[in-house]
């Protein structure tokens, strides 16, 4: 079955969930915390930030936190720019965003977006647990600013 080409929802699972030094960018629109989720992928440890590539086994799982946007389309805008997601030049991108199934905790799927690493990581660690504990230090987002 083909995926939608939009959505409402976002994953997140490095340092915009709660807790991590950019959560105050995902929290500058209005959304909704729905819990956590997974996704198939594989989640590497980049040092300030992680980042995940997307895989077609069960056994690569990452988790997240999946939040429903109530203005999807600006939300989306920043959290592009947050991310260094340039969609006119994917090839000049950190991260690039697709839409793929995540499982809830109650076992529904759903289809949301998830910013993925451009391509596979040269460098970096594999965090094999799928779960990103964070850095406690401020990062500098992709699109240049630094989280206080």
């Amino acid at each position: 079955m083909a995926r939608p080409e939009t959505s409402d929802l976002v994953l997140v699972y490095g340092t915009l969930r709660k807790g991590q030094p950019l959560h105050g960018r995902l929290k500058s629109g209005p959304l909704e915390y729905l819990g956590k989720a997974t996704i198939r992928a594989r989640l590497y440890d980049l040092g300030e930030y992680p980042g995940a590539v997307p895989s077609k086994s069960k056994k690569e799982t990452v988790e997240g936190e999946l939040y429903r946007m109530l203005d999807s389309a600006e939300q989306i805008r920043r959290l592009d720019t947050v991310e260094g997601c340039d969609t006119e030049h994917p090839e000049r991108s950190l991260f690039v965003r697709s839409i793929v199934e995540a499982e809830t905790e109650d076992g529904e799927d759903v289809d949301t977006w998830v910013y993925f690493l451009a391509k596979e990581p040269e460098n970096g660690r594999r965090i094999e647990s799928g779960r990103y504990q964070g850095t406690g230090t401020p990062v500098r987002d992709a699109g240049g600013m630094r989280e206080p």
